[in-house]
């Protein structure tokens, strides 16, 4: 599943966001982080729940992105 984000962040323009416990790529942080990130925008994001789901992170998360963005959420199998 992390390739395919990796892709697919790859073929859709703008600046992505990358949340989980290691970002493969940047800009990155953590659920735990992302607090620090509010106020700022982002075209389109990917939060990695594969060691764990974090609800009030996702929402953060959410209300990051503009209008029309893409939000992938990768779980585990």
């Amino acid at each position: 599943c992390q390739a395919q984000a990796l892709a697919l962040r790859k073929t859709l323009p703008g600046d992505w966001l990358w949340v989980g416990a290691t970002a493969p790529a940047e800009p990155g942080c953590t659920p735990q982080a992302l607090q620090t990130l509010l106020g700022r925008e982002f075209r389109h994001a990917v939060f990695d729940a594969g060691q764990g789901f974090d609800a009030a992170a996702f929402a953060a998360l959410s209300g990051t992105l503009r209008a029309g963005s893409w939000l992938v959420l990768l779980t585990p199998p």
